[in-house]
């Protein structure tokens, strides 16, 4: 018998996703290469990448190719619902732990794909254990892997 495990909904809410600008400066703003990378609210109406142990906001999904407010890049950022992350933490994590941000890839490098197993080719943010203080986002499954650094996590925000 095949088994059920979590996965990403198949539809979504409208208000999981939101339109904003996107990058710190106009000349560093962020690509195609940063999606998949844990953000949050920089500025007015603006997201950038997240620093190691802050809470995770939402994730970059889509870069549009134009630009705002004087040359931001423009896209699109999952605040709510399941995402696929990478556990980039110093040990293995548990089912229901919470988890916040771990040091992104750098803007403009691109996030390492999931290799192997059901989620191959999936790009998701780097996570360790950690509680949030506004944003929490918790493990509801291991992706049938024992959530070892480097392995993919299903993650949720509550």
């Amino acid at each position: 018998m095949a088994g059920f495990q979590f996965g990403v909904p198949a539809g979504f809410a409208s208000d999981s996703y939101i339109s904003a600008a996107l990058g710190v400066a106009a000349v560093s703003k962020l690509t195609d290469f940063d999606v998949g990378k844990a953000v949050k609210l920089i500025a007015d109406s603006n997201y950038g990448l997240v620093a190691d142990g802050n809470d995770i906001e939402g994730v970059l999904v889509s870069v549009e190719p134009v630009t705002v407010n004087d040359g931001f890049g423009f896209g699109t950022v999952q605040v709510k619902e399941r995402v696929v992350a990478i556990n980039a933490g110093v040990g293995a994590l548990t089912l229901g732990a919470y988890v916040v941000a771990a040091a992104q890839q750098a803007v403009g490098t691109a996030v390492t794909a999931v290799s192997s197993g059901p989620q191959t080719g999936v790009k998701g943010p780097n996570v360790k254990a950690g509680a949030g203080v506004l944003f929490k986002w918790r493990i509801v499954s291991l992706l049938g892997g024992a959530g070892a650094v480097g392995t993919p996590i299903l993650i949720e925000k509550i």
